[in-house]
Formats: C-alpha cells, sequence, structure tokens
C-alpha cells in the first residue's frame, strides 16, 4: 500500500513497510490513546509541486501486543512532523515524513 502512496525514493516510507512487515510476521501490534492533532500547517518554503506540511499531534502513551499478549507500555508524546508530498504529473506522493527536534 505505501508504495502507491509514496515516491520511490521516501526512505521513511521505506522504513514504515519494513516495520510493518515485521509486526505482520512476529503478529506484533501498537494501540495508541487518546492521539490528537494539535495543528496543521504549510512551511511557507513549499513549491507549486512539493509541498512541506507540519503536524503538531500528541497521545496519550501507547501499548505494544505481541501475539495478543501485552509486551511494552510507550509513555505520552507531544510529537512535531513533517510530511513533503511531491507532484508527479498525475497524483501526489509522499516524497519524504520524519519527527522534526524542536
Amino acid at each position: 500500500m505505501i508504495p502507491k502512496l509514496s515516491t520511490s525514493a521516501c526512505t521513511s516510507c521505506a522504513k514504515q513497510e519494513e516495520t510493518i512487515a515485521s509486526f505482520v510476521k512476529t503478529s506484533k501490534r501498537v494501540e495508541t490513546k487518546d492521539f490528537k492533532i494539535g495543528s496543521t500547517t504549510v512551511r511557507p518554503d513549499s513549491t507549486e509541486d512539493s509541498v512541506v506540511v507540519q503536524v503538531r499531534h500528541s497521545d496519550g502513551g501507547a501499548t505494544e501486543f505481541t501475539r495478543g499478549k501485552k509486551t511494552a507500555n510507550f509513555p505520552p508524546t507531544n510529537s512535531h512532523v513533517e510530511v513533503r508530498t511531491d507532484w508527479d504529473g498525475r497524483s501526489w506522493k509522499v516524497g519524504e515524513q520524519g519527527v522534526v527536534a524542536d
């Protein structure tokens, strides 16, 4: 699914695909509590065919399960993420994404 939504150069997208495949192989999942998007803005240096969106979000923590059993707890987070989308002439695709240090 991700290759249809991203460019072939998106290294963070490829990493997410690897993580998803690993989760499927090991029957792992993560449940996040109270995920909220706080704000979204378009970065001013975006161009007509390459747009960078800044997203701030938070959650109330997360729990990891492996084969149906709780294996880890994660504390609440507040994150600043940037996602670059690129126009390929036919559709928008994710070009890169990642957490940004504040």
